[in-house]
């Protein structure tokens, strides 16, 4: 259950929250329920194609089943959230120039939040569009999506869905996708052979992308590059 209002007292600020209850069976068997506030509002600065956005989240943690590798049990977490996006692409269906860029930046418990959970997690995401023979027919597409999750205070008790998955056609939730792979198949695994997630997460794609037509919604071609993978930490991470 949510509710946004995207444009509070007639300026560009949007306010919002969501309330969660919900159970996931997937490996790991987890519940989760909380609460979420969000604010945002568009920028001047640098240019008013920015926007940052704030959220404040309550949440129970219930981990049913961890497989053996996850620990099992209920856990309190307080999260702060910050992200600071930019858009200027020309066409949200098929962009052919400009960019967009995010940064996502989450504090769990550590030194000014309650809970049994300290850790941070980071995420930058990029993807790149530029016309060939300046046409917005043909265009080459490249995108970057890194992401890093680190303890504070080390053992803490991170959920398995804070973890970074990737394999698949990015319908499951909380998956980046990966062509040619299964649903959350690529990255480390556990004693009994089951994708685990990773803390550190690393993907590249490129694009080429040929429209027949725009009109009345877009049908392409395309021919891409893609290597990603999940890693267990940092220094595993090559």
């Amino acid at each position: 259950l949510g509710f946004t209002e995207p444009w509070f007292m007639d300026t560009p600020t949007s306010l919002g929250f969501d309330l969660f209850d919900t159970r996931q069976r997937y490996i790991y068997d987890l519940r989760q329920t909380g609460i979420t506030l969000r604010a945002g509002r568009r920028l001047k600065w640098p240019d008013d194609r920015f926007y940052l956005q704030g959220l404040l989240r309550f949440q129970y943690n219930d981990v049913l089943d961890g497989r053996r590798f996850y620990a099992e049990g209920i856990s309190r977490q307080y999260t702060l959230g910050l992200t600071l996006s930019r858009n200027d692409i020309d066409n949200p269906i098929f962009p052919s120039t400009g960019s967009k860029i995010s940064f996502i930046g989450e504090l769990t418990g550590g030194p000014i939040l309650p809970g049994d959970v300290d850790y941070y997690k980071l995420e930058l995401k990029t993807d790149w569009y530029r016309r060939l023979f300046n046409s917005n027919r043909l265009t080459f597409y490249t995108g970057i999506d890194l992401g890093y999750i680190h303890e504070i205070v080390k053992g803490t008790t991170i959920q398995p869905f804070e973890f970074f998955y990737m394999g698949g056609n990015g319908l499951i939730i909380a998956t980046t996708p990966l062509r040619g792979y299964e649903d959350r198949s690529v990255g480390p695994v556990s004693e009994d052979g089951f994708t685990i997630g990773g803390r550190v997460k690393a993907k590249y794609v490129a694009e080429l992308r040929a429209a027949l037509t725009l009109e009345p919604m877009p049908i392409y071609f395309l021919l891409f590059a893609e290597a990603g993978n999940t890693f267990l930490d940092l220094p595993s991470a090559d």
